[in-house]
Formats: structure tokens, C-alpha cells, sequence
């Protein structure tokens, strides 16, 4: 148990850093996708 502590609390800052940079290169997409899809609504109602 002490071993598996250790190993996901030396690999959970990687995990962080990964997951950060994933959500950082998908936040762009994501507000394209969010202001185009509002721009839609407003247009087509």
C-alpha cells in the first residue's frame, strides 16, 4: 500500500501537468465551438 502512495504521488504531478496542458489546448476549441453554436442560436431564432 505504502509503495502504490508512492508511485501515484510521484506520478499524480505528471497526470496534473498533462491534464492541465490538455484542458489549456482545449479551452480555444472550446470557446469557438461555445460562441459558434450561441451565434447559431441567435441567428437561426
Amino acid at each position: 500500500a505504502a509503495f502504490l502512495f508512492l508511485l501515484t504521488s510521484a506520478i499524480a504531478p505528471l497526470i496534473r501537468l498533462s491534464y492541465g496542458r490538455m484542458v489549456w489546448m482545449a479551452l480555444p476549441y472550446t470557446v469557438v465551438m461555445g460562441g459558434l453554436g450561441w451565434w447559431a442560436v441567435t441567428y437561426w431564432l
